[in-house]
């Protein structure tokens, strides 16, 4: 149902004044133009029209709605009842009906139809109005997603009044070196996090004159200290009422204000201080779904992205639908389309068609959401150069996101990426270098890494692109692109030893691989193509 799986306001149709306004807080409403009510009268029916404004694209299959709004009857007697709550909402929808829209497959509302209070949920729960109030069901599935949703809007909004993370600054050095390393540290947290990150200066009289529920969960305090051309920078984070010391980090960065921007060393300290700090927001098991995980932003779903184990990219996909239900963020249909780059890699999909197709869907929804977060950015820079095929595109809005944030290691790396696809592995290998000098070296070094390889290889530096290859294979031993940059490579330079273990180490994860998948179009190698590499083989 691609007409009905469109992302809200991709055709330009948001623009257009909605015909229906929803009231998701409080008691459950739903008004037309005029102002008439068409709220339908059933608890399923309003809990339908809830989960389907909730979903991402606004759109849900018959087969999730029956299964979780009436999880106690078969099949057949729940898609019947789905079949009776469609036609009571399209009774109540009056001449507003073809709003909501259903065919065989899946129900949905047509996009820019519908506005609804998501954006004021914070407010409208710190008012004391839930999330449908007036709805209540004894259906176990649907009393779990009400529980749950109502669970997440309240941890956000406790969020919104007390922030996880405090950066205070202090030391000799000059204004801009503390702003520079105490905003690079909150924008980063940010990005990658979706999380609202306060950077303060010093003030030891805060608690006294505040009180212990004016404080974060975390204290980052920076301190600088300049001598002559170099200065010495610090970083420790510490936690809890009253704070106890949890790690602190040190580098020699320098003095001058002006070359901090381009300062390697500065931008790598942000970005360890960024790993250390998100390694400590996370809950220990990553794949654990409380709510307070979820309030958390994107932290479940990015580890689990990166952690490159079967069965985590679903995870990962669960939790970003999750987050952006409760916090319409276009960070999350950033890195879920991100996550198609890796589907696309891993050869997990069915339909390539389809998967472009809602690749570039949520690109541009959370380009429209989000249009100056340098994450986000990033994030569509390499959907758009590996899976959209616009590698200028990809140039171009990695751009944009090393503008607003030069410390973004993914930028630099997809900006890098995007060049070597266009055939210019001179710069493409300059920024995949400079991305692995400033990376803080966790848990997504593998991908840093094997993006080099692919640079250095698109650059002819190929000794540079096997060391690369076997670093990221030793650190993601279940991560499949390294070894087929190192198949390609051996095959190409006639090494036929060296050949023969790579191919016998991806064929166990790749059991089918043989070296004439090289030359298949459809193989997920486009930097190998781009260079000709594969034609050698």
């Amino acid at each position: 149902m691609n007409e009905l799986a469109q992302t809200p306001g991709g055709d330009g149709s948001a623009a257009r004044a909605a015909e229906l306004r929803v009231g998701l807080f409080g008691p459950f409403r739903i008004t037309d133009a005029a102002g008439a009510d068409r709220t339908p009268k059933g608890a399923k029916a309003k809990a339908l029209v809830a989960m389907v404004l909730m979903a991402p694209d606004q759109c849900r299959s018959r087969p999730y709605l029956a299964q979780s709004l009436w999880s106690d009857r078969a099949q057949a007697q729940a898609l019947a009842s789905l079949r009776q709550a469609i036609s009571e909402i399209r009774s109540a929808l009056g001449p507003a009906a073809d709003a909501f829209q259903a065919d065989r497959k899946a129900v949905a509302f047509r996009p820019g139809a519908v506005e609804t209070d998501i954006d004021a949920a914070q407010e409208k729960t710190a008012q004391g109005l839930p999330f449908l109030e007036d709805v209540q069901s004894t259906d176990g599935a649907l009393s779990e997603w009400l529980a749950q949703m109502r669970g997440q809007f309240s941890v956000q909004e406790r969020l919104a009044r007390r922030l996880p993370v405090e950066i205070r600054s202090a030391g000799s050095a000059d204004e801009m070196h503390h702003r520079l390393l105490t905003h690079g540290i909150a924008n980063s947290i940010g990005d990658w996090c979706a999380l609202r990150i306060a950077a303060i200066a010093d003030d030891p009289d805060r608690l006294a004159r505040n009180g212990p529920e004016d404080l974060a969960q975390y204290l980052l305090s920076t301190r600088v200290e300049a001598n002559g051309e170099r200065a010495a920078a610090h970083v420790a984070l510490a936690e809890g009422e009253p704070y106890a010391p949890k790690w602190s980090m040190s580098a020699a960065i320098t003095a001058d204000p002006v070359a901090l921007l381009d300062d390697s060393e500065m931008l790598r300290l942000v970005n360890r201080t960024v790993e250390r700090t998100m390694l400590d927001l996370a809950p220990g098991h990553a794949d654990a779904a409380t709510n307070d995980y979820l309030a958390a932003g994107t932290l479940g779903a990015v580890r689990l992205i990166f952690r490159n184990r079967p069965g985590d990219l679903k995870l990962a996909k669960t939790q970003l639908a999750r987050n952006f239900e409760v916090h319409r963020k276009g960070i999350y249909l950033a890195w879920l389309a991100y996550v198609t780059t890796l589907e696309r890699a891993e050869k997990d999909f069915r339909d390539q068609r389809a998967l472009q197709e809602n690749a570039d869907a949520l690109c541009r929804k959370a380009l429209e959401l989000d249009p100056y977060g340098s994450m986000t950015l990033a994030l569509v820079s390499y959907t758009s150069s590996f899976i959209l095929g616009d590698r200028a595109r990809g140039v171009e809005l990695a751009t944009q996101a090393l503008e607003i944030n030069r410390a973004n290691p993914l930028a630099w790396l997809f900006r890098g990426a995007a060049y070597s696809l266009e055939g210019d592995g001179e710069r493409g290998l300059r920024d995949s270098e400079y991305s692995q000098r400033i990376q803080g070296g966790g848990f997504y070094s593998y991908v840093v890494d094997t993006f080099s390889c692919a640079a250095a290889t698109s650059a002819g530096m190929l000794d540079d692109a096997v060391r690369y290859a076997e670093r990221a294979s030793k650190k993601a031993p279940l991560y499949r692109a390294p070894l087929r940059y190192l198949t390609a490579i051996h095959a190409a330079r006639g090494d036929m030893e060296e050949l023969r273990l790579a191919i016998r180490r991806l064929r166990r994860l790749e059991p089918e691989f043989t070296i004439d998948s090289l030359r298949d179009k459809e193989y997920p190698v486009p930097g190998l193509r781009a260079i000709g590499l594969v034609k050698s083989v």
